[in-house]
């Protein structure tokens, strides 16, 4: 049996008790991030309209967001203290350079030495105390440098711009609430979410290793925690998209590639602007069950080899995203950074979690074909009452 940080059937129910588990628990996440630092919400919100840095967004997603930085803090904090400034710098400058097709091998080759050699990561010591503003900076500089937090980092950067506006006591006051949140959150999620990410450290302790060197050395290096955090915001960021999610008249699901049972030169699909379109070749794809499943309740579906190349072609004209909802089906790990990617076009987003990582590139040598429960897309959809389709 190979070994898969985390498993959704792990539940008498299969996934849909996953599903039933984590929408629960965002309830008890909200009220632990009210009591945490809600005063201070709608004073941010207030903040980032008048500043012009954004549309103010909702009271919950910029919960989530202080409820990030202080998991982020607890479990790479240590890293970007103890890290060297300058191959951060240098990390950094080859993440964007990676964007360059013609460069992105060599950009992640240099990527893999620099974190590996000098990222200090995973740190042998975790900080005891919460942030100073100057500390933040070093967080801020090293999740930048890693290349897999740029979605993150944006929304981090306006909270850090907020903290320096307030007094240092007030600014203190609500980045001990974050951390203390994010203590509260590690605790209650083994918990309640544990039971689907049992493997987690076992993985760390055993595969782990053999990432040294490789650009993904950090994300594959993800804590437990970070993985229940993906999972319980995927869940406040469905409820906060979904209104306008579903007043879209065009819906597009997003696959990723380890859906297909024909991952190399068998496939036949064909490039769009939205992704891959499947042609059906292979009986057993799951990209080619879901395609089917979108003719039947029609919705688009695509798929797209890895979310760094998510609309890589760009999307179409502004009046067809302004028709467009979008849902996006991933590992646990990519669901935070992809939904805002595509939240950042102005499309409305909805997540569908794969029911375990399977994909060569980062997870499994040999690959494995994830699955996903089409029950839970046909309601994020809008359509599960048109008809209870078996689920994984």
């Amino acid at each position: 049996m190979p070994l898969l940080p985390y498993q959704l059937q792990n539940h008498p129910l299969g996934s849909d008790g996953y599903y039933r588990d984590v929408d629960a628990f965002a309830d008890q996440v909200l009220e632990a991030m009210e009591a945490s630092f809600g005063p201070w919400l709608d004073d941010f919100r207030s903040f980032v309209g008048a500043a012009g840095i954004e549309t103010p967004r909702s009271r919950p997603e910029y919960g989530l967001e202080l409820l990030m930085l202080g998991t982020l803090w607890r479990t790479v904090g240590g890293a970007a203290l103890g890290a060297a400034p300058l191959p951060l710098y240098v990390s950094a400058g080859l993440a964007g350079v990676r964007r360059v097709a013609l460069f992105k091998a060599a950009a992640d080759w240099g990527r893999g030495i620099l974190l590996t050699a000098w990222g200090n990561y995973p740190s042998r010591s975790a900080p005891d105390a919460a942030p100073t503003l100057a500390q933040l900076d070093k967080l801020l500089r090293w999740l930048r440098a890693t290349g897999d937090f740029g979605q993150e980092v944006i929304r981090l950067r306006a909270w850090r711009t907020y903290l320096r506006r307030r007094t240092p006591e007030e600014a203190a006051r609500i980045l001990a609430g974050a951390c203390d949140c994010a203590a509260w959150f590690a605790r209650e999620s083994a918990a309640v979410l544990g039971r689907y990410t049992p493997e987690v450290e076992r993985f760390l302790a055993e595969e782990h290793s053999r990432y040294r060197f490789r650009e993904d050395w950090v994300f594959c290096g993800r804590r437990r925690e970070e993985y229940h955090l993906n999972m319980v915001g995927a869940a406040l960021m469905n409820r906060a998209f979904r209104p306008e999610f579903l007043a879209r008249p065009r819906q597009a699901v997003l696959l990723p590639a380890c859906l297909r049972r024909e991952p190399g030169g068998g496939c036949r699909a064909v490039r769009s602007a939205l992704g891959w379109q499947c042609r059906e070749c292979a009986a057993g794809c799951g990209v080619r069950q879901l395609t089917r499943l979108g003719r039947k309740y029609d919705f688009e579906v695509y798929f797209v080899p890895h979310e760094s190349s998510l609309f890589a072609r760009g999307v179409a004209a502004p009046e067809v995203r302004e028709r467009l909802g979008v849902v996006g089906v991933a590992c646990v790990l990519n669901l935070l950074s992809g939904g805002w990617k595509v939240k950042a076009l102005g499309i409305p987003v909805q997540c569908v979690l794969l029911n375990y990582s399977g994909c060569p590139k980062h997870w499994l040598k040999e690959g494995l074909m994830t699955e996903i429960n089409h029950r839970q897309l046909l309601k994020v959809l809008g359509k599960a009452e048109c008809h209870p389709e078996p689920s994984p």
